[in-house]
């Protein structure tokens, strides 16, 4: 029995983050699957080697820069993906990325359940996604449901989405004790226009920390960057212990004593799951609302938008810090719910 994993990335890791996760989830269910994977994404070490993997040529950077249309990038996933899947045949297919209703019609003629990760949208994207969701065998909703906005609730629950819940690091442990540093996590460090509000805000930070000294409010601070495989240079990092990337982000975060990053779905999950106070840097991205999720932790007390730079806000959190820590909502993990969709589907395969 073989599963075939889409998981688009190019610029970003988080859908081969999140899938990975979910495959892992699934292998302690039914160690039988075989499982594969198909992404844009150059970084494939989070999935530390544990499946086959194809890597698609052509990813989101190239549409970005202008050299083919965003319809022709898709056009060219959807080809190469025809020939992955007539070469492994498998029995159902995950997708967390765009779709293209005629790479769902030849699964469909192939016997092949197909089932879609669908993360909370933004009303255009949902909008443009309505029609082909119906298409699918299962939709899984990495949220809990009271986070989707009523009308995309209603619509799901009518296609009997399931809602499993936020995929997060099973091996990060929330604790209080022992947490001194600052981590900066630049996601996957990638040079693109739209993370520059984050690359800027960190580097005005440690800039202040050099002329300044390592201390703030009479505290010494010792800070920890990760700067994510696809970094090229953006900030100045000298004299701080820097690393381009780390087996578990979530670890790290549960080690600090504040984060400052930006508000992704896969560094938001792991902040709320560590239970680590932050400043954070919403990024505009094409798909994601990332001030919305921001904002809605903000309002419970448990983070703070950097609107004016990272300092100001940081202190606010050093000074309160007990009281954000114990702010944070509770979170429960939708792994293993998400690998039950996955198992239910290949369990009703002929």
């Amino acid at each position: 029995m073989k599963l075939l994993i889409h998981a688009r990335n190019g610029i970003g890791l988080g859908h081969v983050v999140r899938t990975g996760r979910i495959a892992g989830a699934l292998k302690e269910l039914r160690p039988d699957v075989d499982i594969v994977f198909a992404t844009n994404s150059r970084y494939t070490r989070a999935l530390g080697g544990r499946y086959k993997v194809y890597v698609l040529k052509g990813d989101t950077r190239e549409v970005d820069a202008g050299r083919y249309p965003y319809e022709e990038y898709l056009r060219r996933n959807a080809a190469a993906m025809r020939r992955i899947i007539s070469r492994e045949r498998p029995a159902a297919l995950l997708f967390d990325c765009e779709f293209d209703g005629d790479l769902l019609s030849f699964c469909r003629g192939r016997s092949i359940k197909t089932v879609f990760v669908l993360r909370v949208s933004k009303p255009r994207r949902f909008a443009a996604l309505k029609k082909g969701l119906g298409l699918f065998d299962r939709i899984i909703v990495p949220h809990d449901e009271g986070d989707l906005p009523g009308d995309q609730r209603r619509f799901l629950r009518g296609l009997g989405a399931v809602f499993a819940g936020p995929i997060v690091d099973p091996a990060a442990r929330p604790r209080r004790g022992g947490r001194r540093n600052i981590l900066i996590t630049l996601g996957s460090g990638a040079g693109i226009p739209e993370n520059r509000p984050l690359f800027s805000a960190a580097d005005a930070f440690l800039r202040s920390l050099r002329e300044d000294g390592p201390v703030i409010d009479g505290r010494r601070v010792s800070v920890e960057v990760v700067t994510g495989p696809f970094y090229r240079g953006a900030c100045d990092l000298s004299g701080f212990k820097v690393r381009s990337t780390t087996p578990s982000l979530a670890r790290d975060m549960c080690r600090a004593k504040v984060v400052i990053s930006g508000a992704g779905y896969n560094t938001i999950n792991e902040i709320v799951s560590t239970r680590t106070p932050a400043v954070v840097i919403p990024l505009p991205r094409r798909e994601d609302d990332q001030w919305a999720r921001a904002a809605a932790l903000e309002r419970l007390g448990c983070v703070r938008i950097a609107r004016k730079g990272v300092l100001a806000p940081l202190r606010g959190i050093l000074r309160e810090w007990e009281s954000y820590h114990a702010r944070f909502p509770r979170i429960k993990s939708g792994n293993r719910r998400a690998a039950r969709v996955l198992s239910s589907v290949l369990a009703s395969v002929p």
